[in-house]
């Protein structure tokens, strides 16, 4: 309400939370974050630890202390509340009944979630889809319609927000109708990548954006092999679409496996090698899927009953270089030089207006540096 008091960042009392934060700040390898809890009870408990009950835990106990004294010192808990209120996010404590329920039986749960959007998208059944960043065309049109269909049978789609195939997946799911939930590998105020700008807004309306990393959490090499383990770890299963053999999206696959999840994943073409590691999976005991149907039936659900048909999304607003750029390409493809000739906008904002219009659905990009209809 305007003029009024701010939305609570967390159903928890604010003393209570204040360590949480504070404990989300220290930036811990997971492990030890869960050794600390298991130890202490909560973050209260962490805090109060003394020296030599630290050691017990860590045997770097003297840098682990000055750390945690150094966060209660240096930490403005009023600003950083506000911060997190000015995100529009909420806190979730692993404790939480809106802490996702598979996401608490992997080994190294976050004990912190932050989100953006709508804790009740948070809430399963969900199917993690993973894929290739440089996807091709024909991957991107399969990860959307599979993510569609998985929507439109009541599943909610996690993926990692990145180009390809997860931004695919976000977008085919919100097409479907349901949420979709964004795993972030930085914190949740970073638009990252800049590309998907547009779908964080439709994902935060719709569904969920997901970090375990506090505001001011910049996106580096290692935080996304971390990220991957919330991914397939708030899910039943994961399913890889069109991974070459050393994808990045193995490594949630291989993390799937070690939560006791199902693996799936999608056949493709063999010549290019852009599936290998997908049909390494099959070879290997993960299940082939091609449609929703097969991923509901591998996950063991039952298939929900068709509904009314969904009316049909308003039209996208198209700046003028969209509109245009829209305008100068066929089924077949353009080149990108093509289309700036046809526009006369200058090349940087004709390569920018593609790549809107791909993120809402009206174009796609073809072999050969071509942009086609979609």
């Amino acid at each position: 309400m305007p003029g009024g008091d701010p939305e609570p960042i967390s159903s928890r009392p604010p003393a209570e939370l204040s360590y949480w934060l504070l404990l989300s700040r220290l930036s811990l390898p997971p492990p030890l974050v869960c050794d600390l809890l298991q130890c202490f009870g909560d973050a209260a408990g962490v805090f109060a630890a003394s020296r030599e009950e630290l050691r017990a835990v860590d045997r770097s106990a003297e840098r682990l202390y000055r750390r945690v004294r150094e966060a209660e010192q240096t930490t403005d808990l009023a600003e950083f509340t506000r911060q997190l209120q000015s995100m529009g996010a909420r806190v979730v404590i692993r404790d939480d009944a809106e802490y996702p329920a598979l996401l608490r039986r992997i080994h190294t749960p976050p004990p912190v979630l932050f989100v953006g959007g709508q804790l009740s998208a948070l809430g399963g059944p969900c199917v993690a889809m993973v894929g290739s960043r440089a996807a091709s065309a024909a991957g991107l049109r399969v990860a959307t319609t599979l993510a569609r269909g998985l929507a439109e049978a009541g599943l909610t789609v996690v993926s990692g927000m990145a180009v390809g195939i997860d931004g695919a997946a976000h977008r085919g799911a919100l097409d479907g109708g349901g949420p979709t939930v964004a795993v972030l590998g930085c914190s949740l105020e970073i638009p990252y990548p800049r590309a998907n700008v547009d779908l964080r807004a439709r994902i935060r309306e719709c569904g969920a954006l997901v970090s375990e990393f506090p505001p001011g959490t910049e996106p580096r090499r290692w935080a996304f092999p971390q990220r991957n383990r919330l991914v397939s770890g708030m899910c039943m299963g994961t399913i890889v679409v069109e991974a070459p053999e050393r994808s990045g999206a193995l490594i949630t696959a291989d993390l799937a496996l070690e939560q006791h999840r199902e693996v799936m994943a999608v056949p493709g073409e063999t010549e290019s090698g852009r599936n290998r590691g997908c049909h390494n999976l099959i070879r290997d005991g993960a299940v082939l899927v091609e449609t929703a149907e097969d991923v509901v039936n591998a996950l063991g659900l039952e298939p929900r009953r068709p509904s009314a048909p969904r009316p049909a999304p308003p039209p996208c607003e198209l700046t003028p270089p969209e509109r245009l750029a829209l305008g100068a390409l066929t089924r077949e493809g353009a080149l990108i030089e093509h289309v700036t000739a046809a526009t006369g906008f200058p090349p940087a904002e004709v390569v920018s207006a593609l790549m809107l219009l791909e993120m809402k659905g009206l174009a796609q990009r073809l072999p050969g540096g071509r942009y086609g209809l979609r």
